[in-house]
Formats: structure tokens, C-alpha cells, sequence
């Protein structure tokens, strides 16, 4: 029997940015945003609203949250 290693993906953070009373986070690796509410809606960073989001966004100020897909005990922020 083959031993199998399974690398733990790493927490990224994902900047957010609000846009017309929506937050959005910013993945830059799947080249989209989500809004943060409803992550179903997601808007391709090169699609006319991606676009306008980036416009809206060069220069301005952005949050950051924590995305981790694995569950840890005892932990305290």
C-alpha cells in the first residue's frame, strides 16, 4: 500500500472592496470577485463590471479577510 501525503492548503488573505453599498472580495488567483453576502454572485474581473470595480477601486483603500478551508480547535482572533 502506497503512502499518501496531503499537503494543507495554506490560509490566503483576501482583500475586500466595496463597491455601490456591496463588499466584494478580490481573488486575484481565480480572477474574480465575490460579493462577500452572497459569494454565488461572482464577477469576472474582465467582464464590463470587473472592469468597472477595478476603475473603482484603483487607489482607494481595502480590507483584508482570512479564507481558511480547514477547521481549527482552539483558536482565538
Amino acid at each position: 500500500m502506497e503512502s499518501q501525503t496531503v499537503q494543507k492548503k495554506e490560509p490566503r488573505l483576501l482583500p475586500i472592496v466595496k463597491l455601490d453599498g456591496a463588499e466584494y472580495l478580490v481573488d486575484v488567483e481565480q480572477r474574480e470577485f465575490r460579493e462577500f453576502k452572497n459569494p454565488d454572485n461572482v464577477v469576472n474581473m474582465h467582464s464590463e463590471k470587473g472592469r468597472q470595480i477595478v476603475n473603482e477601486i484603483a487607489g482607494g483603500q481595502w480590507d483584508s479577510f482570512g479564507v481558511d478551508s480547514y477547521p481549527q480547535k482552539g483558536m482565538e482572533v
